[in-house]
């Protein structure tokens, strides 16, 4: 099936988690408890990452076509939500302590890109940064890079950890460097190291 047959799929599929969540109840408080009792890790060298970024205040997009309060509260429970970083991804609307659906266009693994946030304000903020660094884990994510209007120079990194065998032609062909079952951010430090 190809990604244009997909994607009415997709959509349906979050319209239909939509009507499910909707009318319960929201409490970012248990969210971020939940959090905290998943054990949840990111990739090794996120923070130092992060960190990085942050010092050199370079803007950092975490595109996510899961739930925005989820993300964000991942990034914080690793001191990581800098002001630099912006997720941009699927919030809830939140009206008197329930969920009433989600604010916005849904992001979805084939949508999340910067067209999904021409009209936000942070956008503006981007336009003179000419150059990204574009990471993920799926051939969707390879395209992150549509809308940016003006750009100089993008690297592409993948990191592809299942069916190796079936999707390396693909991921070779959609990112600039493939990183085969690494969950590390090693490769990515080692760039940011030799900018200045």
């Amino acid at each position: 099936m190809s990604i244009e047959e997909k994607i009415p799929h997709m959509v349906e599929w979050w319209h239909l988690n939509e009507k499910i969540l909707r009318g319960l109840p929201y409490n970012e408080d248990d969210i971020s408890i939940a959090v905290d009792r998943s054990g949840v890790h990111l990739r090794n060298g996120s923070e130092d990452a992060f960190q990085k970024l942050e010092k050199s205040k370079v803007p950092v997009l975490v595109f996510s076509a899961g739930l925005g309060a989820i993300v964000s509260s991942i990034l914080r429970h690793h001191n990581m939500l800098h002001d630099n970083v912006h997720v941009i991804s699927n919030f809830f609307k939140i009206e008197n302590g329930s969920i009433v659906g989600f604010n916005g266009t849904l992001l979805h693994i084939y949508n999340k890109n910067q067209r999904a946030i021409e009209n936000l304000e942070y956008f503006e903020e981007l336009a003179h940064r000419p150059n990204v660094i574009l990471m993920g884990d799926s051939l969707g994510d390879a395209n992150m890079n549509e809308g940016v209007r003006e750009h100089g120079a993008v690297l592409k990194i993948g990191f592809l950890s299942v069916n190796i065998d079936d999707y390396l032609p693909q991921y070779l062909d959609k990112f600039d460097v493939v990183l085969i079952d690494d969950q590390t951010m090693t490769v990515f430090n080692a760039i940011l190291d030799l900018i200045p």
